[in-house]
C-alpha cells in the first residue's frame, strides 16, 4: 500500500511508502479526480475474473475510510 499527500499520523504513514500525489487520477469510490492538495491511498487490486498483474487503484483518504470504518 502506498500513500500520498500530507501525513495523517496513521501507521501507514510511517511504515508505508509515500509517493507523489497522482493528480488527475480518479478515486475508485467517488470517481472525482485527485487534486494536488488531496491525501489518500494507492492499493493493488486483483481482478479474479482476469489473469494478469494487480491493478493499482487510487482513493481519497475519506473515501477509503468510509469503506472500512463502521458508520
Amino acid at each position: 500500500m502506498q500513500w500520498f499527500g500530507e501525513s495523517w499520523g496513521a501507521p501507514v504513514c510511517s511504515r508505508g511508502r509515500r509517493v507523489s500525489t497522482p493528480v488527475g487520477s480518479r478515486c475508485e469510490k467517488c470517481a472525482l479526480r485527485i487534486r494536488e492538495d488531496d491525501r489518500g491511498l494507492i492499493m493493488p487490486v486483483i481482478d479474479l475474473d482476469e489473469s494478469g498483474p494487480p491493478q493499482l487503484v487510487v482513493y481519497h483518504l475519506d473515501c477509503f475510510l468510509l469503506q472500512v470504518l463502521p458508520q
